[in-house]
């Protein structure tokens, strides 16, 4: 976080000193992600939206399109897992599967908070919330989609 932060902070110092920009067109990039109280929240507000527009027009729209809401969610972190995949792949890392399928849990993480909202009325916040982003993120995603990565490999070897 530090050496990305570090590297915006330099375009934006160049952009408004040199430029001539305004400061306003150069919000800080992330905003303290570590209090996040909800993954909804973190994603949306917390963490950079450098991209979110380009997720959501070439993932999320066309997933509207197709599934609705559900498909505006899961397609907009599929594109963001494809454009990580993808720049990791044209800096010779090979294709991994395991990005997008951590990003399509995420899209799955806040659909379930929806869903807990509707059904308990309640909206994940406070500590439990917090928690609740650390546990997903942190414990459940990164297992959770090795996990997934290496039971696809092993069922397309086991059929050869």
């Amino acid at each position: 976080l530090a050496g990305f932060g570090m590297v915006y902070d330099l375009c934006t110092l160049l952009a408004v000193g040199i430029l001539g920009h305004s400061p306003t067109s150069w919000p800080p990039i992330i905003d303290s992600p570590w209090a996040a109280e909800s993954l909804h929240n973190f994603w949306a507000r917390q963490w950079h939206q450098l991209l979110r527009q380009t997720f959501y027009i070439w993932g999320g729209r066309p997933g509207r399109a197709l599934f609705g809401n559900v498909g505006l969610v899961l397609g907009t972190f599929l594109a963001s897992g494809l454009f990580h995949e993808c720049s990791m792949y044209a800096m010779g890392k090979g294709w991994d599967t395991r990005v997008p399928l951590f990003f399509l849990m995420q899209g799955g993480s806040v659909i379930g908070e929806r869903i807990w909202r509707k059904v308990t009325g309640r909206r994940v916040d406070g500590i439990l919330g917090t928690a609740w982003v650390y546990f997903d993120i942190g414990i459940l995603g990164q297992p959770l989609g090795e996990y997934l990565t290496q039971a696809y490999y092993n069922s397309c070897t086991d059929s050869h």
